[in-house]
């Protein structure tokens, strides 16, 4: 039996480069200079036009020439560049640069014990590593069986340690010589533009390709969908929309959500390292707080932690869980610490899927079993 859906079909994808459906959009013409990211731990801020020219000198970094500084990365599918990191705002800047040199990158979990380490380094037949300084050593154990080259294994955040530059350097170093930018390199909707492990139904995790193609058709459909179902208010202020990222950007869900949409519309996204209950509570008042992705896993830390009498909820409009399915007690739970007209829905996903397949209507505090 087929089930169609009941939005309207997506338009045609072009032949292009996903980079293209972050920035240069005709809508994002008139926008004006917002902060687009702020990173929690560092408290790092960066505005729309700061990210846009980051990702340009990191694209350069990786792809220019080697003479220049660059890495010389050709695009040409004899190169994956895994990433080993918490999230961070240089991981979005590697995300993001590789993307746009169309250069496949691999994501490692951070929870990798040695053995899933050497497996997933292994499987995506990584070339190159981008790894935290403060998972390193933890890195080059692993090595011992991968046998990648040491001067191919760089630091992603953190300080460069002898032997070993880090992104930020490389970045530093093509934009200090003023070398040109590379050109954001053309890609077709076949083109790979990462892998993701996933755990799949039994044994050790399985790469998951997600081409260029397959990005776009995802992001679509969640223009589709916010058309019905939330109209699209071009006046809404880019400070009434600020979303809490602390869900692991090596996931399937927070790369989509941090990462990949981060310039759909007009949001500061505050990017927390990791996921810790108390850390979270915290910042939705910090930083006012509209927009929270969740697991229900985190959900159910939330309504049972002991600082939650004491954290101001007001700002939040919207709640989304994904993952695996929201049990409606727990739903409803979190709904009724919510403001009047404040939504909780969810969504299931798989890694295979890009995001999400299906997902309950944006609605008023709305949640329903049906999605999963």
């Amino acid at each position: 039996m087929y089930l169609k859906s009941p939005f309207p079909a997506l338009p045609t994808l072009p032949e292009m480069n996903y980079y293209h459906a972050m920035f240069g959009r005709p809508d994002q013409v008139d926008w004006p200079d917002y902060t687009v990211q702020i990173e929690a731990r560092t408290g790092r801020k960066r505005t729309f036009k700061q990210l846009r020219e980051r990702i340009a000198w990191g694209a350069t970094a990786l792809g220019g020439k080697v003479e220049d500084g660059g890495l010389a990365l050709s695009g040409g599918g004899d190169e994956i560049v895994a990433l080993l990191g918490d999230n961070s705002l240089d991981f979005i800047d590697a995300c993001l640069s590789l993307l746009a040199i169309a250069t496949p990158f691999a994501l490692i979990s951070t929870y990798s014990t040695p053995f899933e380490l050497v497996h997933g380094l292994k499987l995506t037949k990584a070339t190159r590593v981008f790894v935290d300084a403060h998972l390193l050593k933890k890195l080059l154990v692993a090595n011992r069986e991968v046998h990648i080259p040491l001067d191919k294994i760089y630091i992603l955040n953190g300080s460069a340690t002898k032997g070993h530059k880090s992104l930020a350097q490389l970045i530093d170093g093509v934009r200090l010589r003023k070398i040109a930018l590379e050109a954001v390199r053309p890609a077709t909707k076949d083109t790979l533009a990462y892998l993701v492990m996933s755990s799949g139904t039994s044994g050790l995790p399985k790469a998951v390709m997600i081409s260029h193609g397959n990005l776009l058709c995802s992001i679509y459909q969640g223009i589709i969908l916010a058309q019905v179902a939330d109209p699209f208010n071009p006046n809404r202020r880019p400070s009434e929309l600020v979303a809490l990222g602390a869900l692991p950007m090596f996931h399937s869900y927070g790369l989509h959500s941090y990462v990949f949409r981060c310039t759909l519309v007009q949001a500061t996204f505050v990017i927390l390292p990791r996921w810790n209950t108390t850390e979270y509570l915290q910042a939705i008042p910090k930083y006012r707080a509209t927009h929270l992705a969740l697991i229900p896993s985190a959900v159910h830390q939330i309504v049972t932690h002991p600082d939650l009498r004491k954290t101001d909820l007001s700002s939040v409009t919207s709640i989304i869980s994904g993952a695996a399915y929201l049990p409606k007690q727990l739903a409803d739970k979190m709904t009724s610490l919510l403001s009047n007209g404040s939504e909780v829905s969810q969504g299931y996903g798989l890694s295979e899927c890009v995001m999400s397949l299906p997902c309950t209507p944006s609605a008023p505090r709305v949640c329903t079993d049906r999605c999963a």
